[in-house]
């Protein structure tokens, strides 16, 4: 339930447990380089959704799961332009045993530039304002301020980790467990999601930007869901939920 709230809180991915969700089913090979050349004769755009499962010497081809059964009746068409037998099913939430007993293989896909790793930064002071919201995240920690409210029954303080294309939340005070999701920034909306539950749908707008904190939104479709502070210093988040040491 605790896990729950929190992706409700800051993500609004609590929403999933409400939907249904659907797939794309694209075929089914027995060769994975076959497979390929028929992916790659899709456009980019439509391959980078694509997940393979390696099972029972079947290696299966399939649309990443989504709760807009909608988005995936426009794409319908233009996967059958390869994948003449494509239809759409509906799909059960992946779960991380279950995918570890498949051999998971994707496709290469372009993605933003990231930097070599290092050592993690505690961002002091905010990026000059032109830089993008990538770089205003990726390989930064913050500290995410969550007043209590209807959903949340007191003060949360949030270490919100960005490293690569993965995020980390740490609770600093509160009873939450972590949470760990993957994040990619796209046309300056931040887009957080567990394995495989990529939903264009959902996802965080930067609001507003001063010298202490971000003020980031969360969004399902058109509809705001939240908007949380995440400060560059522990100590400003703990002084405005009037946290001590």
């Amino acid at each position: 339930m605790f896990k729950k709230i929190i992706l409700y809180l800051f993500l609004s991915i609590s929403l999933y447990a409400n939907e249904h969700f659907y797939t794309i089913k694209l075929a089914a090979y027995k060769n994975i380089d076959s497979l390929h050349a028929s992916i790659a004769k899709l456009p980019k755009s439509l391959q980078k959704h694509i997940n393979i499962t390696h099972d029972d010497a079947i290696y299966r081809a399939t649309v990443a799961t989504t709760t807009d059964k909608d988005a995936l009746q426009t794409q319908l068409a233009s996967y059958r332009t390869v994948f003449s037998d494509a239809f759409i099913a509906k799909a059960s939430v992946p779960q991380t045993s279950a995918l570890k007993k498949k051999k998971m293989l994707k496709p290469v896909v372009a993605s933003n530039t990231v930097k070599p790793k290092e050592k993690e930064e505690k961002t002091k002071q905010p990026l000059p304002k032109h830089a993008s919201l990538h770089e205003k995240l990726q390989g930064k920690t913050l500290y995410m301020a969550v007043h209590k409210s209807s959903q949340m029954p007191q003060n949360m303080l949030f270490r919100v980790t960005f490293k690569e294309h993965r995020v980390t939340y740490t609770p600093l005070r509160g009873s939450l467990p972590p949470a760990n999701l993957q994040y990619r920034v796209t046309k300056q909306k931040l887009f957080m999601y567990r394995k495989g539950l990529f939903n264009s749908s959902i996802y965080s707008n930067l609001e507003k930007e001063t010298d202490s904190y971000y003020l980031i939104s969360s969004w399902m479709k058109t509809k705001k869901t939240s908007t949380v502070r995440y400060y560059f210093k522990e100590e400003e988040a703990r002084r405005y939920l009037n946290f001590g040491r």
